[in-house]
């Protein structure tokens, strides 16, 4: 949930001018977590429901104080018994994880559609998770389709993505490879790294190598390893890019190292079998600069 709140915490909301706002929303920005923890705190304790939200957050990601679960969900209960949506949403999560609070399924999912109701665009697209793994509900794909939609059409990168992802499989809705294209593309732009590697394979599938090598190299630069391994075959085959099989090497080492996963263990060993030492090093060094840069440990 750590992510998860670090996620939300600079999002930006219309406040009322309450006194205090403007100076924690500035020192937010300029990463003064003790002035932003103090101006929050006063506002907290007038029952404003925002600076209980932003407090629970502030205690999950452990700014400006030591982390605390039980003191974060203190605060988002606060703000929750306000409707706050985004603090509804975090109890939810927090229910559904056993964090802060006790596991409870049926707190989770009564929460989880509270919030989804009013307008966390977070919970929308959770509750169409749930909806379309069968997660605690029977399994519904118009039921994933409608709360993913309302989540995307709210710019959420998300569930932009899982509606891409239902429109290319055809679940719940007619399979149509250009609203895919269309919802892919929308949350690729906001680097949201699923999409840009589901853009990738598209164009590639296409024989589109020049535009597919661009969504996978930023899908790839973002760790997600399906990019670097496809990448990595692109590097080794010159599709859309130059052919260059110590590159194709340095993204199947890298998918490798991250994932763990055997398809990307297999793809590092066959090219490895078509290098000589030299490449090999040069390769092996490329992707250990890379992983370290994006503290990856190794």
């Amino acid at each position: 949930m750590k992510r998860l709140a670090l996620a939300l915490l600079f999002y930006c909301v219309a406040l009322p001018a309450f006194s205090g706002v403007k100076e924690a929303n500035e020192a937010m920005q300029k990463e003064d977590y003790k002035t932003a923890l103090k101006e929050w705190t006063a506002l907290a304790k007038k029952d404003n429901a925002e600076a209980q939200f932003k407090l629970g957050l502030m205690n999950a990601a452990g700014l400006g104080v030591e982390a605390s679960m039980d003191v974060a969900v203190g605060w988002y209960s606060k703000a929750a018994a306000q409707n706050h949506p985004k603090a509804l949403y975090l109890m939810s999560v927090a229910y559904d994880e056993g964090q802060g609070v006790k596991a409870d399924p049926e707190k989770f999912k009564q929460l989880l559609n509270k919030a989804a109701e009013l307008g966390s665009t977070e919970a929308q697209n959770h509750l169409g998770s749930t909806y379309y793994r069968g997660y605690g509900v029977a399994q519904d794909f118009a039921q994933a389709l409608l709360w993913y939609r309302k989540a995307a059409e709210q710019n959420d990168a998300s569930a932009q993505f899982n509606l891409g992802n239902m429109y290319q499989r055809g679940k719940g809705v007619e399979q149509s490879e250009p609203d895919a294209i269309k919802w892919f593309t929308l949350a690729a732009e906001q680097n949201e790294d699923r999409a840009q590697n589901a853009l990738g394979g598209i164009y590639m599938n296409r024989k589109d190598f020049a535009q597919g090598v661009i969504w996978l190299k930023k899908a790839a630069e973002a760790s997600n390893t399906y990019a670097q391994a496809d990448l990595s075959q692109a590097y080794f085959y010159g599709d859309g890019v130059s052919e260059d099989k110590v590159e194709a090497f340095k993204w199947a080492f890298i998918a490798t190292e991250i994932s763990h996963e055997e398809d990307a263990r297999n793809l590092k060993h066959a090219i490895e079998n078509k290098l000589n030492p030299a490449q090999i090093e040069q390769g092996k060094d490329f992707a250990i600069k890379w992983l370290k840069a994006h503290d990856f440990m190794l």
